[in-house]
């Protein structure tokens, strides 16, 4: 998930109100592992808290704690590569952390992508591992 170039990337979390409440479960999980990661790793990453709009967007560091999770409505992917555009940051990946039923956009991104899926959605751009393949 990180460069070692320059130890940065971009988490999203999909807390959306459509996610039942073992994916939200499966979905904490996956974000805690990959805290850990980052802990382990000093790596900063740039975290976005959104579902249909993008809360929270903010730099974090190794040693911070991540933000406290807002959200609740329908799942667009949109905002989060518009807010990513405007605010001129070019993440290495943009890892997703989401059940994938939301909408994508009409247009291939020009970011690395990870999706971590609770479901079997197929994203038509990026990369995919299923978070239930992982237990």
């Amino acid at each position: 998930f990180f460069s070692s170039r320059r130890r940065h990337t971009r988490l999203q979390g999909d807390w959306s109100s459509d996610v039942c409440s073992s994916d939200l479960d499966d979905l904490k999980n996956a974000v805690a592992e990959l805290d850990g990661i980052r802990k382990q790793m000093g790596a900063s990453i740039y975290f976005l808290d959104c579902d249909a709009d993008v809360y929270t967007g903010r730099w974090i560091n190794a040693n911070q704690p991540l933000p406290a999770l807002q959200g609740g409505g329908g799942t667009d992917f949109e905002p989060v590569f518009k807010h990513l555009v405007d605010k001129k940051i070019r993440p290495d990946y943009c890892v997703f952390f989401t059940d994938g039923y939301g909408n994508f956009g009409d247009d291939p991104k020009k970011f690395n992508t990870l999706w971590v899926l609770t479901s079997d959605v197929k994203p038509p751009f990026g990369d995919v591992i299923r978070y239930n393949d992982l237990q």
